[in-house]
């Protein structure tokens, strides 16, 4: 998709004319995998395109039943680093959570090594692409400065020295989306009393 969106950039600033959505037309075989890339890249390009999505499923529209479905859908197995974020692509829950730059928020993500996983395994080394480990890294490298070692023996960890930047609350709150998740697949775990 980014391929794409440099490509019209490109024609736009080489033939020096105005393109259109008539203009253009871009085929797939399944529309629904495509749509939330398309909107991610072309919703925050530099240059903006006027563009529609025909053919897309009621299942990939942008609802609040939908982004509920999605997150009464995510299992412990399933919560991986790209489900969580992808879950972004939902006005309801950006707005609902104050979320507004989804890209640094994906930036931040990638550097904590946040993979998969709630908690992961020591025996494995899982806990290191874990959410809880990536977490804790990125809201410690937020309050303290340096990339000096935090903690002894297998407690310890390196806080993400990179977290600094001009909008630290929108990764704060980030933090918060992603623990609330954590706590309500939690919550679905204990029995029903």
């Amino acid at each position: 998709m980014e391929s794409l969106s440099n490509y019209l950039t490109h024609l736009v600033d080489q033939k020096k004319e105005t393109l259109s959505s008539r203009d253009i037309i871009v085929m797939v075989s399944d529309i629904d995998l495509y749509a939330s890339y398309i909107k991610a890249v072309f919703d925050n390009a530099p240059y903006k395109f006027q563009y529609t999505i025909a053919d897309e499923s009621y299942a990939a529209s942008d609802s609040i039943s939908n982004a509920l479905h999605n997150i009464l859908s995510l299992t412990e197995q399933e919560f991986t680093a790209e489900a969580v974020v992808r879950l972004l692509d939902f006005t309801s829950v950006r707005s609902r959570h104050n979320i507004l730059n989804t890209s640094q928020v994906r930036d931040v993500v990638d550097a904590a090594n946040i993979r998969f996983g709630i908690e992961g395994d020591h025996a494995d080394d899982s806990v290191y692409v874990s959410w809880k480990y990536g977490l804790k890294r990125i809201m410690y490298g937020i309050c303290i400065s340096g990339g000096e070692e935090y903690g002894r023996g297998e407690d310890s960890f390196f806080p993400m020295d990179s977290t600094e930047s001009s909008d630290v609350f929108n990764v704060i709150r980030f933090v918060h989306f992603a623990e609330s998740l954590i706590q309500s697949l939690e919550e679905r775990k204990q029995p029903k009393k």
